[in-house]
């Protein structure tokens, strides 16, 4: 009897070892979406640096229902260069950056009411990022602002759209993308005197 149960005892052994190993299929480490506390996009006139317009968005804890803020009206029939901030307060960390080194899962849209007299924008091909299907990112734009009116201005940054077009669509839309998700989507209320 005492043979019998010496001999189960290795076995028992190894199915206890090799319950015991290594996981090799341990799932991947869950990459977390980016805290994004701040978005600015800041207005210069052309024609003069000190007409500067900012839009902000803030949040303490992510870009859910931020407080919107606009610094003051755009100088009627005025054209301004924009670029866009993207910080995460919390973390220190500047997010456009990031936006930027991964362009091609990324694309900014923009969009204002029919009441706003704007009168065109363009990206910027010089200084801003073209993606790889040859889209521009949308980080730096030009806009002409025509008469005196008031309306909406709004910004959405789309990730992993299937596909985007930087061209006009509707004629108060700026940039064009089917699917993804919008990391960023707000709607400030805008004047021009």
């Amino acid at each position: 009897m005492k043979t019998i149960k010496l001999l189960f005892l290795p076995l028992f052994a190894l199915a206890l070892f090799s319950s015991c190993s290594d996981d090799d299929d341990a799932p991947a480490p869950v990459n977390p979406s980016e805290l994004i506390t701040n978005v600015e996009v800041i207005f210069t006139n052309e024609n003069d640096p000190n007409d500067v317009v900012t839009l902000s968005a803030v949040s303490a804890d992510g870009i859910v229902d931020p407080t919107l803020s606009v610094s003051g009206p755009f100088t009627a029939n005025a054209d301004y260069t924009a670029t866009i901030t993207i910080l995460d307060d919390v973390n220190n960390e500047d997010i456009l950056e990031e936006v930027v080194e991964e362009k091609d899962e990324h694309f900014f849209a923009y969009a204002v009411n029919q009441t706003i007299n704007v009168l065109d924008m363009i990206r910027d091909d010089s200084i801003d990022p073209q993606r790889t299907d040859g889209n521009y990112l949308g980080v730096e734009t030009a806009w002409s602002f025509g008469a005196a009116s008031t309306g909406t201005f709004t910004l959405q940054l789309v990730h992993e759209a299937s596909s985007v077009d930087d061209q006009f669509g509707e004629p108060f839309e700026f940039g064009l993308y089917t699917g993804g998700e919008l990391d960023i989507n707000n709607t400030w209320n805008i004047e021009i005197q």
